[in-house]
Formats: structure tokens, sequence, C-alpha cells
């Protein structure tokens, strides 16, 4: 799969293109690393399948398993930075706050 296209459907400057691009180079690497195994004559089909297995536990598995440890971490933060947003009440007797509790409605 070319990530290639997903990436370039984004702005140039987006973390998720990075975060994208990176993962793509995470399974390239993988797939080189596993033809690389499979061309090594030192294992039988069982011992190919073994090694795949520990290279895909220690590669791109790990990086998916950051990437969601990350993703959880963000959100905490996200959900914190919300709670401590704090709104100054609003005086009914000033315009300007009627319009702004006007503008929080809309």
């Amino acid at each position: 799969m070319d990530v290639s296209y997903f990436a370039n459907q984004l702005p140039p400057d987006s973390d998720f293109r990075n975060v994208i691009e990176t993962m793509g180079a995470a399974v390239e690497r993988f797939k080189r690393e596993a033809a690389s195994i499979k061309a090594d004559r030192r294992y039988s089909a069982q011992g190919h399948a073994e090694q795949i297995k520990a290279a895909a536990e220690k590669g791109p598995i790990e990086f998916f398993k950051e990437m969601r440890k990350q993703r959880a971490q963000d959100r905490q933060s996200l959900e914190r930075r919300k709670s401590q947003i704090k709104l100054q009440p609003l005086d009914r007797d000033d315009l300007f706050g009627e319009l702004r509790a006007r503008e929080l409605r809309d």
C-alpha cells in the first residue's frame, strides 16, 4: 500500500501528514527486512516465519503501539486543557456580555 497518495492529500505542514509518512516508512522498512529474511538460506520455512514475526514485533507493531500511547496521552492533555478553560460569568446588564452570550449560543 502506497501511503504517499494519502499523504499528498494533506497540506505540507500538517502533523498528520508527517505521521502518515512515518508510518509508511516503518512499513516499507519492515517489508525490506522481511524480504531479506526470506532470502536467507540459513532458515527453514518455519524459521523464516519465526524471524519475520520477531521482526514485526520489534518493528512496525512496536511503532504503532507507541503511536497509540502518544495519541492517548495527547487526548488526556487535551481534556486537561479543556477542563482548565473557565468562561467569565455573564453580566446581564452588560451589552457586550449579552452579545458574547449570543455568540456562544449560535
